[in-house]
């Protein structure tokens, strides 16, 4: 009577799956929200200390403009999706 005891019924099985998958996917988005939390922050970083470098040393003012609204927006919208991603 090899086994006797120790075999799952299939819906026991089934449970212990579920509850894997479960976990997996909770790690999953747990890793996504501290990866756009690290990502919004460095993007702020960027802005304060290096963009007064860039404006001062930008060949021309479009060049400048560029870069600042390019990194004005991306914060924008990543703050934004972070916000619908946070509990």
């Amino acid at each position: 009577m090899e086994g006797v005891g120790s075999a799952a019924s299939p819906g026991e099985s089934c449970n212990k799956e579920s509850e894997r998958q479960l976990r997996l996917r909770l790690c999953v988005l747990n890793e996504t929200l501290n990866t756009e939390r690290d990502y919004v922050g460095t993007l702020r970083f960027l802005q304060s200390a290096f963009l007064h470098r860039i404006r001062q040393n930008a060949i021309d003012k479009a060049e400048n403009c560029i870069s600042e609204e390019n990194v004005k927006s991306l914060i924008q919208i990543k703050a934004w999706l972070l916000g619908l991603l946070e509990p």
